[in-house]
């Protein structure tokens, strides 16, 4: 006779909560209010989401990832172009589990200068029709 170990209470403990990368956390989007009453399709409208520890998550940062961190953190934005916002902005927005807080400090620096060179772009694109 074999003896079976329960395993769910350790899935269990690997088990963790983050805020939810797309919404950051609010749950919903009031601009989408028309659809789904802007509930967040990705945390469901409670503003975490959950993955699963593993060796993978715990892994050392690739230099990509420490060099993505330092960049969020430190980087003078006025002097990127929109290209360059636009790929640190969509990397940001990739939880990196050993930062999670990544994107909150993205939002706080960088969203302003992105949304600024965006408006640039788009006059740019619209001026010239």
């Amino acid at each position: 006779m074999t003896m079976q170990t329960n395993t769910n209470t350790n899935a269990a403990k690997m088990i963790q909560m983050m805020e939810c990368p797309k919404c950051g956390g609010k749950g919903h989007f009031p601009e989408f209010a028309g659809i789904y009453n802007g509930t967040c399709f990705k945390c469901n409208g409670s503003g975490k989401v959950s993955y699963r520890a593993s060796k993978a998550n715990t892994a050392e940062l690739s230099n990509y990832q420490i060099q993505l961190i330092e960049t969020v953190k430190t980087a003078d934005f006025s002097t990127m172009t929109f290209g360059q916002l636009s790929e640190i902005r969509n990397a940001a927005h990739y939880p990196i589990r050993q930062c999670p807080e990544l994107l909150n400090i993205w939002r706080e620096r960088g969203d302003s200068f992105f949304f600024a060179a965006q408006e640039q772009k788009l006059a740019g694109m619209y001026s010239s029709r």
